[in-house]
């Protein structure tokens, strides 16, 4: 899997900065999804408490962890609602869903948003006991 391009921004702690364009596809329950994050986003890293790296054995800019950070942080940042700005296409067998959706936004849950994360984080190669703290400490940690 391709990884961000970031750089860090500095006296922000771990704040850093998209370099270049992402680009992320993925399908899910019959739909494919083509996600565009530009230059210039502004993200965390993975945010999840301190005691939680050393159990992890990370850092929130890993590179098995940093894509999935990247793509987590924009449906937080968005609130789980993603417009054609971001989302470049929805296809459902062919057929455009974002054109249809109101007011062209999708709108994702935080249980979706958590689940893409995990998703990410596998195709990345982060083992399965890594990703099940990690994602637990998304899950009971982060603000919607």
């Amino acid at each position: 899997m391709k990884q961000p391009v970031i750089e860090p921004i500095n006296g922000k702690g771990h704040r850093y900065r998209l370099a270049d364009n992402y680009h992320y596809q993925w399908g899910h329950d019959g739909k494919n999804f083509s996600l565009l994050i530009y230059a210039g986003f502004e993200f965390d890293g993975a945010s999840i408490p301190i005691v939680c790296w050393s159990l992890i054995g990370l850092s929130p800019a890993h590179p098995k962890i940093l894509a999935g950070a990247l793509v987590h942080d924009l449906f937080y940042a968005c609130r789980g609602r993603l417009s054609k700005y971001y989302l470049c296409s929805i296809t459902d067998h062919s057929h455009d869903v974002l054109g249809r959706a109101r007011n062209h936004t999708y709108f994702f849950d935080k249980r979706y948003a958590d689940w893409l994360f995990d998703k990410i984080n596998k195709e990345n190669g982060m083992d399965r006991v890594r990703r099940f703290l990690v994602y637990n400490a998304v899950k009971l940690f982060g603000r919607y």
